[in-house]
């Protein structure tokens, strides 16, 4: 059996590295399919924007290749960190999709900055939620979006990421 996963992302923003591999194996990339449910007509195409310029997405298979290739229990390791929601990570026509952002891509481990933002949101938003909160313009950091200000103000971030949290749970 190969390395080489079966199935890669279905859009432009394709770890590039792969898309030779990927070609030569499957052929041409199918189109892409719709959006995850939970995401509205108009947030793909700017999730994809803004991923695309902090590292793109994954599938589990990519992920799973980058993982096998520098630590010991590849699968364990990401099952651990997708059950336990350590990564950004939602199903999109039956595939489970990781932006790139929060890996550091070397040593395939989790960069802590999305790791202490994500322990922020885990418990009030859903995966597909999450992903769009890192992607989209928040009130709390002016307009900005998360993932462009995290490099920058991990601080900011984290706030915006605990003023949503209590925003997003319902009062009791």
């Amino acid at each position: 059996m190969s390395d080489l996963p079966m199935a890669y992302e279905r859009c432009s923003f394709l770890v590039d590295a792969a898309a030779p591999l990927r070609e030569a194996r499957l052929g041409p990339r199918p189109s892409a399919p719709p959006w995850p449910t939970g995401v509205t007509d108009t947030q793909p195409a700017a999730m994809v924007r803004v991923y695309e310029r902090n590292g793109g997405l994954a599938q589990c298979d990519e992920v799973l290749l980058l993982l096998r290739r520098r630590r010991s229990q590849a699968l364990s390791l990401l099952a651990g960190w997708i059950v336990h929601r350590r990564v950004v990570s939602f199903e999109w026509q039956g595939e489970r999709l990781l932006p790139l952002f929060q890996f550091d891509l070397a040593a395939m481990t989790i960069h802590r900055s999305a790791t202490a933002v994500l322990a922020q949101l885990s418990d009030a938003f859903e995966d597909c939620e999450v992903a769009a909160w890192f992607a989209e313009s928040n009130r709390w950091l002016q307009g900005r979006i998360p993932l462009d200000v995290l490099g920058v103000d991990l601080n900011a971030v984290l706030c915006a990421a605990r003023a949503d949290r209590l925003g997003a749970r319902p009062s009791t």
